[in-house]
């Protein structure tokens, strides 16, 4: 049983966000979500869409805690972000001098996608890991360690797609747009973002102990049954070339078999079922039902399903074959089956 009020820290965080971030209600309502399910998030959208800001904020409503960051560049070496040994010339001694990654509770990692092959390896055994070496010393990450990563899309200059097992350590990739017009008109409205340092304006929400705890409640607190489990299983086997859940959907949906490569890893199940946990706990529920499932399918899989070359060169999507599977995997319409049943 959930016996904690998840809504209200939910909505105390994106009260605080909206102070400097103007709109992105399901950026925000995600990107939250991830934290508490112990995940990372990868934001893309193009310049100037306000992607930076997020896990700034994130870090100015925590209090207790420490951020970091990480400017990717062509040059960045695994030592400019995990640190390095030193020899301390006053006491005669080696010293490990950190970088920006250890010791910090939440690190935007700006543009992955320019990042050399050494640099990105050592962001992503921090990521699944939660620890890292330095001269062959091991230093734990800090608890929680949340990795928010942005890029701009694979068509701008001087970018590269991030390789299929490097994209699978985030657990979900949410699309950042332009932002609406009237969006638009309150952020050349607030005052906020005249100021330097405009995340100044957010106040402390709550702390890094209780975080650690609200996330472990949900975790003990929300029940997924053998019917969400089965929904997510069908889901994700859906993905997989060869199955016989993707069988069934690519005979209900023609177009739909024509398009995946490679499906999703176990992760990808993993992360769909930690973010449903978690929405559910947002509702005020305290087991999950099919449409907090279905609400992240679509964050969840866009970046973890691999289309082939025809489908590519069509201009097609992933989200459309999400979209194809979602409509023709079957699940239990009776809520009684998603309850946890009382024992004795």
């Amino acid at each position: 049983m959930l016996n904690i009020n998840v809504a209200a820290l939910v909505s105390k965080l994106v009260a605080q966000m909206d102070k400097v971030v103007i709109g992105y209600k399901p950026v925000k309502r995600l990107s939250i979500a991830a934290l508490l399910s112990d995940n990372h998030v990868l934001l893309e959208g193009l310049p100037g869409t306000a992607k930076s800001l997020f896990v700034e904020v994130f870090q100015a409503a925590v209090a207790d805690s420490r951020s970091g960051r990480i400017q990717m560049t062509a040059d960045v070496k695994p030592m400019d972000i995990i640190g390095v040994k030193v020899f301390n010339q006053a006491t005669g001694k080696f010293e490990i001098e950190l970088g920006p990654l250890p010791n910090r509770n939440f690190v935007l990692v700006d543009e992955i996608n320019r990042a050399p092959g050494k640099s990105l390896s050592s962001v992503l055994s921090a990521m699944q890991e939660r620890r890292v070496y330095i001269s062959g010393q091991e230093i734990v990450l800090p608890d929680p360690f949340f990795i928010m990563a942005t890029q701009n899309p694979v068509e701008q200059e001087g970018v590269y797609p991030l390789p299929e097992a490097a994209i699978d350590r985030f657990a979900v990739k949410l699309i950042v747009p332009y932002a609406t017009a009237e969006d638009e008109e309150q952020i050349l409205m607030n005052e906020a973002l005249d100021m330097r340092d405009p995340q100044s304006v957010v106040e402390k929400v709550i702390n890094i102990k209780e975080l650690a705890e609200m996330r472990q409640a949900i975790k003990k607190g929300v029940y997924v049954s053998p019917a969400a489990v089965q929904y997510i299983v069908a889901l994700i086997r859906a993905t997989r070339p060869g199955l016989a859940e993707h069988t069934r959907v690519a005979t209900a949906d023609k177009e739909f078999g024509k398009l995946i490569e490679v499906g999703s890893s176990v992760r990808g199940e993993l992360a769909l079922r930690g973010m449903a946990r978690v929405l559910a706990a947002m509702a005020g529920r305290s087991y999950v039902l099919p449409e907090d499932i279905q609400e992240v399918v679509e964050p969840v899989l866009r970046h973890r399903i691999a289309l082939n070359f025809e489908s590519i060169a069509a201009g097609h999507s992933s989200e459309l074959a999400i979209a194809a599977i979602l409509k023709h995997t079957p699940f239990s319409k009776d809520t009684s089956k998603y309850v946890a049943q009382p024992v004795g």
